[in-house]
C-alpha cells in the first residue's frame, strides 16, 4: 500500500463510528443503498450513460488482483443492477456490456491514459432497449474492494472518472459485512461439520439466514491461516472429512490436489470430474469452471444454481458442461493470450475450478413457524419491504438479461430483475467447453431444497495463477 493510500484508510477509520461486521449490511443491501448517490453525481457531472469496470479485490495484506475469482466481474455486474433498479427514469442510460467490450480492447483504467482510451473504444449497449443501438459512455464507475484480515468485512472504495482520465473519489466507501458468497467468489474454502458446528445441523433453526454467515466467514480465515503458516490440526479436513469427494482427471489420470492447488493441464488434455457423495445425506453440489456452473453455464450465486443432486453413496461424472436436458459440450484446454503487467484483464476471471456442497433438507422435519414480518407503510416515496428484499434479491444475482433476453425499457428491466425467483431448476491452460464436439448426455430436473441453507462445504482448487505468470 503506497503511502498515500494508507493515510486515506487511516483517516477514514478515524471519522468511521466503530461498529461491527454483524450490525453491517450485506454487500448487495449496501450497493443498493449506495446506487442513488452515484446515480446523483452522474446528474452533476451531466452524464447520460454510465458503466461499472470491473473491480480490483484484495484480501487482507495481500496485493490487489484482478482475478481473484468471480468477485471481480460479479462487483461489476451487481453494481450494474444496483444502478439499474435505482433509475427514477431513463435519462441516464446505464450499460450491459463495458468488460466485455474492453476485454477486446487495449484500454485499461489503472492509469490515466488507459482511462482516456475506454472512451475510445466502440460496442457499448444499453441494458435496455435495442442491442444494436451502441452508446458512448460519459462516465465510468469501478472501485478496490478490500476484505478485511479476519474476513468478516468487505470496504470498496469506489472511483469515477470521466473522459479527461481523472479519478474522482467523492463517492467514497461502502462497508459491508462480509457473507458466504463473498467467501466463495474470492476463493474462500471451508467445511462445516456437525462435530464442530453441531448448532447448524439441527434442522430448521428459525432464525435469519444472515446468522449462518459468521461460522463460515470464521472457518474459512482459519482455513486460509492453516494453509499458508499456522497448521490447526481442530480444523475438520476438506480432503478426508468432507461429504463429498471430488477427484480431477486429466486423461485417465487422478491430479494430486495439495493446499487447494492442482498442476496446469496442458493443451489437448481431456479434463473431467469425479464427485462422490461419501455421507449418508443427500447432498446438491455446484461445480464450476472458472466461474461458471457446470449445469447449463450459469453464473449465478451457488445456492441459486442447478445442482448435481447425490444420494448417499452416490457418484457422478462431470466431462463437460451440461448445456441442455440431453446435451453437453466436453472440456477442453484453451491457449493463452498474452498479457502486459500493466494492463486490466476485463473477461471472466480464470483458473478455477470450485466445488460447493449443499445438504438436502430433511423430509421428515419440521418446518419452523412462519414469521410475521413487520407491518410496512407503503408510500409514493418508499418501497416496501417485499420490494426491497426482490431488489436486494436482484442485485445478489447480477444478472442482467435472462436467457438473453433484453427489455425495451427501463421500467419493464427494473419489473423483470424484481420478479425473477430463485432457479433450482490468455491464460494457459483454461478449461471451457467444446461446441464443435456436442456429446449426447441426459440428465433430469429435481426438486432439491437445503438446509442449512448456506453449503457446508465450499472448496475452492486452483489449477491455473495468471498473476504469478505476469
Amino acid at each position: 500500500m503506497k503511502a498515500g493510500e494508507l493515510k486515506q484508510l487511516v483517516a477514514f477509520l478515524l471519522l468511521t463510528p466503530a461498529v461491527s461486521a454483524a450490525e453491517l449490511p450485506p454487500l448487495e443491501a449496501a450497493l443498493g443503498m449506495k446506487a442513488e448517490k452515484i446515480l446523483d453525481l452522474a446528474r452533476e457531472k451531466g452524464a447520460k450513460n454510465v458503466a461499472v469496470l470491473k473491480f480490483l479485490v484484495r484480501v487482507g495484506d495481500q496485493p490487489e488482483t484482478d482475478d481473484i475469482g468471480p468477485m471481480n466481474r460479479a462487483l461489476a455486474n451487481r453494481l450494474t443492477v444496483a444502478l439499474i433498479l435505482a433509475c427514477k427514469d431513463d435519462q441516464i442510460g446505464i450499460v450491459a456490456n463495458a468488460n466485455d467490450v474492453l476485454a477486446h480492447r487495449n484500454a485499461n483504467h489503472l492509469d490515466a491514459e488507459g482511462r482516456r482510451r475506454c472512451f475510445r473504444a466502440r460496442g457499448f449497449s444499453l441494458a435496455w432497449g435495442d442491442p444494436e443501438i451502441f452508446v458512448t459512455p460519459d462516465l465510468f464507475i469501478t472501485g478496490r474492494a478490500h476484505i478485511s484480515p479476519d474476513r468478516k468485512t468487505t470496504v470498496l472504495r469506489l472511483e469515477v472518472f470521466g473522459p479527461d482520465g481523472e479519478i474522482d473519489a467523492s463517492l467514497g466507501e461502502v462497508r459491508a459485512r462480509t457473507t458466504v458468497q463473498t467467501l466463495i467468489d474470492t476463493g474462500h474454502s471451508y467445511l462445516l461439520t456437525r462435530k464442530s458446528h453441531p448448532e447448524i445441523f439441527r434442522g430448521a433453526r428459525g432464525g435469519e439466514d444472515d446468522d449462518l454467515d459468521g461460522p463460515a466467514v470464521n472457518l474459512s480465515q482459519r482455513y486460509s491461516t492453516h494453509l499458508s503458516s499456522a497448521p490447526d490440526e481442530s480444523l475438520p479436513d476438506i480432503d478426508s472429512e468432507s461429504p463429498i469427494r471430488v477427484r480431477i482427471f486429466y486423461g485417465d489420470e487422478p491430479v494430486t490436489v495439495k493446499q487447494g492447488r492442482v498442476r496446469e493441464p496442458q493443451l489437448g488434455e481431456k479434463i473431467w470430474f469425479r464427485l462422490e457423495n461419501l455421507s449418508d445425506e443427500v447432498h446438491g453440489v455446484v461445480l464450476k469452471i472458472n466461474g461458471e456452473n457446470s449445469i447449463f453455464r450459469e453464473k449465478l450465486p451457488d445456492a441459486e444454481c442447478h445442482k448435481w443432486i447425490l444420494k448417499p453413496g452416490g457418484a457422478v461424472t462431470v466431462r463437460g458442461f451440461q448445456t441442455s436436458l440431453g446435451q453437453r459440450e466436453d472440456f477442453k484446454v484453451l491457449t493463452p493470450e498474452e498479457s502486459k503487467a500493466n494492463e486490466m484483464r476485463y473477461g471472466e476471471h480464470v483458473g478455477t475450478f470450485q466445488i460447493t456442497a449443499f445438504r438436502a433438507k430433511d423430509a421428515t422435519s419440521t418446518p419452523p413457524p412462519p414469521k410475521t414480518p413487520p407491518p410496512s407503510t407503503p408510500s409514493d416515496h418508499e418501497p416496501t419491504r417485499t420490494e426491497l428484499r426482490e431488489a436486494v434479491a436482484a442485485i445478489a444475482r447480477g444478472v442482467i438479461h435472462a436467457e438473453g433476453i433484453r427489455p425495451a425499457d427501463l421500467k419493464s428491466l427494473q419489473r423483470e430483475l424484481r420478479r425473477r425467483q430463485k432457479s433450482a431448476e490468455g491464460a494457459r491452460g483454461v478449461v471451457d467447453s467444446d461446441p464443435n464436439n456436442p456429446q449426447p448426455h441426459i440428465v433430469e430436473k429435481v426438486t432439491f431444497e437445503p438446509d442449512p441453507v448456506i453449503p457446508v462445504m465450499t472448496y475452492t482448487i486452483r489449477y491455473y495463477n495468471l498473476q504469478a505468470k505476469r
